[in-house]
Formats: structure tokens, sequence, C-alpha cells
């Protein structure tokens, strides 16, 4: 389980949660106060200052904060990649072997006719 990072520092401006702490630290475990905070945040006049700040610092998951509900980042997707084409099977032909025949007599050839050092 990752770390829970600590809270950034409370905002200055005046929103319509100040002094309701409990609903909002209520609204990480339970439904009906996170649908409270939901709507107290909805009604507030400092949402865009909110919205900003709440986009400049990081909260634990399951917080309300700038009207949304903290969720875990979801990792970027991949992007596609073309699929490979079929790699050709090497088939040895008769043709093939009988080069690989004669190559090999005549390095034998060669180096039998090299005098010894």
């Amino acid at each position: 389980m990752t770390p829970v990072p600590p809270l950034p520092p409370l905002p200055t401006f005046s929103g319509a949660c100040r002094g309701q702490y409990e609903i909002f630290d209520a609204a990480e475990t339970d439904a009906a106060a996170r649908r409270r905070a939901l709507d107290i945040c909805g009604s507030c006049e400092a949402l865009a200052l909110c919205q900003r700040y709440a986009a400049a610092h990081r909260f634990p998951v399951g917080v309300v904060i700038a009207g949304h509900v903290t969720t875990r980042p979801t990792p970027k997707p991949k992007p596609p990649t073309a699929p490979k084409p079929p790699r050709a099977a090497k088939v040895k032909t008769n043709v093939d072997m009988a080069r690989g025949q004669r190559r090999r007599r005549l390095q034998r050839l060669l180096a039998a006719a090299q005098p010894p050092r």
C-alpha cells in the first residue's frame, strides 16, 4: 500500500466548507457525508479558487475537494504498437546443404595443402 501524502496547507480564501471539516473528514468513508460535502462544494462562491488550489496539491484518495472526490491516478495507457510480421522459417534445401558440404570439403583440402608452420 502506498503511503498517504501529507495534507497541503489550508487555503487562505474563505469557502463554504470553513468550519464544516467533520463532514469532509467523514466523506472518506461515509457516502451520506460525501454527498453533503459535494453539495456544499457545489454551492460555494470560491469553487474556482478551490479548483486551482486542488490542482496544485495532492490529496489522499477519497477526499472531497473542489467539488470532486479524489481517486487513484490512472496509469497512462501504452501507445499501441504495430504487430510484428511473422518471421519466415528458414528452410534448408538440398542445394544449400550441398553448398555447405562443398565449402567444408574445400576448407579441409586447403588446410591439408598448407605447409606446417
